[in-house]
């Protein structure tokens, strides 16, 4: 990751991209078995501002 980019964070920034498996949704999970489940799941903090994101 370069100092440009921003880390994705889930839970009031209590989790970040280390602490979580990421869905294709953008929801984070804990552990392997709330991924699979899809249970208690975190939704993602807002980013801010970003930027121009119409290109995602």
């Amino acid at each position: 990751m370069t100092s440009d980019e921003h880390e994705q964070t889930w839970d009031d920034g209590r989790l970040t991209e280390d602490d979580v498996i990421e869905a294709a949704d953008g929801t984070g999970y804990t552990s392997v078995s709330e991924y699979v489940s899809g249970e208690n799941g975190y939704e993602p903090d807002g980013t801010g501002d970003l930027g121009d994101t119409s290109g995602w």
